[in-house]
């Protein structure tokens, strides 16, 4: 009975044993092969971190280019790159528990990504209108087709002073008889004497369009005061009101803008010019010009916008010209003009125009090595030319710049000769000078009609002619 009692608790000891194995419980570590390694055992670690991705972080965004400004603004600077050392890796997962079978190895976390490319420079922006082109000669111009467009209405014009072709059907005359200011308009088929408010006479007309148009001279016999008018209805012009008074010998001179609200009006008292500005019915404020050792008169007045503002005239001893004016305004807030240097052969100025900031011609009268001739010189945005002498007139009286290399000049020779002289572009800043119509004494200006070739030349000789031409 004890020998199978024994024997019963032997059974029942190895069976125990048996199942504390299975359970891992067993103390010796040798033998761990007894069960299989858990599931856990070999745990897999932690997954690898998100961290950055194995291509590295995403490029910043490329900057954009930066705005156009005066000569372009550089671009915009790339976007940022990725962080260099990646996304951080991920936490291991931790291994099973070691008291089961050889315990997973702890894991590695996932290697961060490299840092991402900075993005590229974006591209820099237009370059503004702060430089002026490099000037280029170019092919010249041809003048031919010429016509003489006389009418008994502008024979009856004693003296012309300029005139303005706003098409080839409609052009604008101002001049006078001995006495009386006069204009004339031309339809495309008839000369139209214009009606008018007492005048002595007119130098200057400028036309904003076919119902907008003003003209400027002196007011009516013995009192020579600065007098503006305005084309009213039809044919019919009225008095401007507020023009300045400034009890003058010589009356307004020249007239440019570029709407009836912001004008520059050239107006000569009994010494010297000035220059005025506002709205066409006041107020005017007088501008301020540099000082002069003698009187000085201005003739003409242009600019490409009311920020680049020209005028041209003469200084003047005893009455006659001694000296060529330059002036120049720049837009300053003081209302100041500069007188830009002359060369000392330049004794007078009578004309300027421009195709814009970049391209200005002024014409005028030199005295040379004893001999009179007329001078154009051009500014290309850096500097002025050195004056262009020509003896094939004496006196360039008016100028007009179509185009970079597209000048029209107009001039006439002193007595004896007395006759018209016209200048187109050669191509190379200079001009080819002819007398198309030598009877003619005096070219006193010419006009082109915008968006054309056509070209009208006002001369006198006898009574006022207008002559036309097509230029290309």
């Amino acid at each position: 009975m004890e020998r199978r009692l024994n024997a019963l608790l032997l059974v029942t000891v190895a069976m125990l044993l048996a199942s504390m194995t299975v359970l891992g419980c067993d103390s010796s570590e040798t033998t761990n092969t007894g069960g299989s390694a858990g599931t856990t055992a070999t745990g897999s670690g932690g997954v690898a971190g998100t961290g950055g991705s194995a291509m590295g972080g995403t490029g910043g965004t490329s900057g954009q280019g930066g705005t156009a400004g005066s000569g372009g603004d550089i671009g915009g600077n790339g976007g940022s790159g990725g962080s260099p050392t990646g996304g951080a890796g991920g936490t291991g997962g931790q291994g099973g528990s070691p008291s089961g079978g050889s315990g997973g190895t702890i894991a590695t976390g996932g290697s961060g990504g490299f840092g991402g490319q900075g993005g590229s420079a974006g591209a820099g922006g237009a370059g503004g209108g702060g430089e002026c082109p490099t000037w280029q000669s170019g092919p010249g111009l041809t003048c031919s087709n010429w016509q003489q467009l006389d009418d008994p209405d502008l024979a009856a014009m004693n003296l012309v002073w300029g005139g303005q072709a706003l098409s080839e059907t409609d052009v604008f005359v101002v001049g006078g008889t001995y006495g009386a200011g006069k204009i004339v308009r031309y339809d495309g088929n008839d000369w139209v004497d214009q009606t008018l408010p007492n005048t002595s006479s007119l130098s200057n007309v400028m036309v904003l369009s076919p119902t907008e148009a003003y003209a400027v001279g002196k007011g009516p016999m013995w009192s020579f005061d600065c007098i503006m008018l305005e084309l009213t209805s039809g044919s019919t012009w009225s008095t401007v009101t507020g023009t300045p008074a400034i009890g003058s010998l010589w009356g307004c001179s020249g007239l440019w803008a570029e709407n009836s609200s912001d004008m520059f009006l050239l107006a000569t008292d009994a010494l010297t010019s000035k220059i005025y500005r506002g709205p066409k019915n006041g107020p005017w404020s007088e501008m301020t010009l540099p000082s002069f050792p003698n009187s000085m008169q201005l003739e003409e007045v242009w600019g490409s916008s009311v920020d680049d503002v020209y005028a041209v005239g003469y200084m003047t001893i005893g009455g006659d010209p001694v000296g060529g004016v330059l002036l120049h305004y720049d837009g300053n807030t003081n209302d100041e003009w500069i007188s830009i240097p002359m060369n000392p052969v330049v004794i007078m100025l009578n004309a300027v125009s421009g195709s814009g900031p970049c391209d200005v011609v002024v014409g005028g009268r030199a005295f040379d090595n004893s001999v009179y001739k007329g001078i154009t010189m051009h500014y290309d945005g850096s500097g002025w030319t050195a004056p262009e002498l020509t003896e094939d007139v004496q006196n360039v009286t008016g100028i007009v710049q179509r185009a970079p290399n597209e000048t029209l000049a107009a001039g006439s020779t002193d007595l004896p000769l007395n006759e018209g002289g016209f200048g187109s572009d050669d191509g190379s800043l200079g001009l080819f000078w002819g007398k198309p119509f030598g009877q003619y004494g005096y070219f006193r200006g010419l006009s082109a009609v915008p968006g054309s070739n056509r070209v009208f030349i006002f001369a006198e000789a006898n009574g006022t002619h207008v002559l036309s031409a097509s230029c290309n």
